[in-house]
C-alpha cells in the first residue's frame, strides 16, 4: 500500500498556516519535505490556528509496511517534538469522505500565568447571552458577510452543532459544520463576543483557536496508534 492516512497535532503559533506557502514556513511544508513526499490536507488552518486532530495522506511511489511508516513516524515526532506530532495512521484503499469539521475555541475566565494566548473575559461577562447569540448561527446559512477573501463556489455552510462548557478556568466553545469559509469561525465569535459585550466588532485573536477533528467515514478503516 502507498497511501497512507495520518492524524495529528500543531503548534500554529509556529507557522504561517498549514498549507504550503511560497517562501514561509508552513505544516505541510515541513511534513512533505521530511518524508519526501506530497501530503493532502483535508481542512486548512491560518497563521497562529493550531491543531489536535488535523487530518492528511502521504501517498508514496512504492508499497511501505506498517512498521517502517511507525518507525518514520517516530523519528518525525522525535525531530518536531514541541511542534508537530503524528498521533495515528492507516493504510488508505478507497476515496475518504469528510463527514464534518469540529474546531474548539478556549477562553480564560482569569490570567493565569502559564497561560498567555487565549483571551481573557471580563468577570461580568454575560455568558448566556453570548450563548443565545452564537445560537442563532445553528442551521443551514450563507456565511459570506463571516469570512475573508473567500474564493468558493458556494458560501452556503450548515453548522450541526455549538457547544459550550464552562469550568473554574475556561471557557470551551466548539462548533462543528460541514465546512468551514477562511477565518469564518473567527468572524462569527468576533461578532457573538461584540453583541454580547455591546462593544465594536474585532476579529477574534487566533490564539485559543484549534482544529479539534476532521470527521471522516472510518468504515473499514484499521486506525493504528503511533508506538
Amino acid at each position: 500500500m502507498n497511501k497512507i492516512g495520518i492524524i495529528f497535532g500543531y503548534d500554529g503559533s509556529r507557522y504561517f498556516g498549514s498549507q504550503k506557502q511560497n517562501r514561509d514556513l508552513s505544516v505541510q511544508s515541513e511534513i512533505e519535505n521530511f518524508f519526501n513526499t506530497d501530503i493532502t490536507l483535508f481542512s486548512r488552518t491560518d497563521r497562529d490556528v493550531s491543531a489536535i486532530g488535523q487530518f492528511g495522506i502521504l501517498e508514496f511511489n512504492f508499497d511501505i509496511t506498517a512498521e517502517k511508516i511507525n518507525y518514520w513516524i517516530k523519528k518525525f515526532n522525535y525531530r518536531f517534538e514541541s511542534y508537530i506530532q503524528i498521533k495515528q495512521f492507516f493504510y488508505v484503499n478507497k476515496d475518504i469522505a469528510i463527514l464534518s469539521r469540529t474546531y474548539l475555541y478556549i477562553l480564560q475566565k482569569q490570567e493565569i500565568f502559564f497561560f498567555t494566548k487565549f483571551k481573557i473575559i471580563n468577570p461580568e461577562f454575560d455568558l448566556e447571552k453570548f450563548k443565545k447569540i452564537l445560537s442563532e448561527f445553528h442551521g443551514t446559512h450563507n456565511f459570506r458577510k463571516f469570512s475573508t477573501k473567500p474564493s468558493v463556489s458556494t458560501f452556503e455552510r450548515t453548522i450541526y452543532s455549538i457547544l459550550i462548557e464552562e469550568n473554574q478556568d475556561f471557557i470551551k466553545i466548539r462548533i462543528t459544520a460541514n465546512g468551514f469559509l477562511r477565518k469564518m469561525i473567527r468572524h462569527i465569535l468576533g461578532y457573538s463576543f461584540s453583541k454580547a459585550e455591546n462593544k465594536k466588532f474585532v476579529l477574534i485573536n487566533p490564539n485559543g483557536l484549534f482544529l479539534e477533528s476532521v470527521n471522516f467515514d472510518k468504515t473499514d478503516i484499521e486506525i493504528i496508534n503511533v508506538k
